[in-house]
């Protein structure tokens, strides 16, 4: 019986020892062969530029929008004719609306008128008028229905032209001879007129 229980522990032994030694020929099961390593898919390391440091952030700058005021384009020059026959009242010879400050700049050109017949006509721009009844050219305004006067073109002008400067909002500068019986009036003057 001895013998028969000694036989057992050594078979015993022997079988502990081929099963450690069968483990320890077997990879870890946590640990991937090279096999898995290959076939598993990778994950690509993604780069989150938003919480990067070596990108500078800057803050956007506000648009100022800049006026420029253009200087306002001279008006070509023009020549006017004011007949004889354009009284006191009369709004027919009109310049059109003037803002204030605005200027217009009269230069005598030719002609020459009377406000009444029986004299002879003479320029308006002359120094010295040929007589009374050669009458300058007047500036009105014209208000609504009415036109009142507000300056005459003085003498001289086809030397030295001279400037108007509207001192207020004017619906419409007007051109006429000063005269409320012109009717029979002769002749007619031209100026050179620019406004600005």
């Amino acid at each position: 019986m001895l013998l028969l229980a000694g036989a057992t522990v050594k078979t015993v032994a022997a079988h502990a020892i081929a099963t450690q030694d069968a483990a320890a020929s077997q990879p870890a099961s946590n640990t991937p062969s090279p096999a898995d390593v290959q076939a598993a898919p990778t994950t690509p390391m993604v780069k989150d530029t938003a919480l990067s440091q070596d990108t500078p952030t800057s803050t956007p700058q506000p648009t100022v929008a800049v006026e420029r005021r253009l200087p306002r384009p001279a008006a070509p020059e023009k020549e006017v004719t004011i007949p004889a026959t354009v009284g006191r009242g009369n709004a027919q010879i009109s310049l059109g609306l003037l803002k204030k400050g605005q200027t217009v700049t009269f230069q005598y050109v030719r002609g020459e008128w009377t406000n009444w017949p029986n004299n002879p006509v003479g320029s308006p721009d002359d120094p010295v008028p040929k007589n009374p009844n050669v009458t300058p050219v007047s500036i009105c305004e014209k208000k609504g229905q009415t036109v009142e006067k507000i300056a005459d073109i003085p003498h001289s002008t086809k030397d030295k032209p001279f400037v108007f400067t509207a001192p207020h909002d004017i619906e419409e500068l007007v051109l006429n001879m000063d005269d409320d019986k012109a009717a029979n009036n002769k002749g007619e003057v031209v100026y050179r007129v620019q406004i600005k």
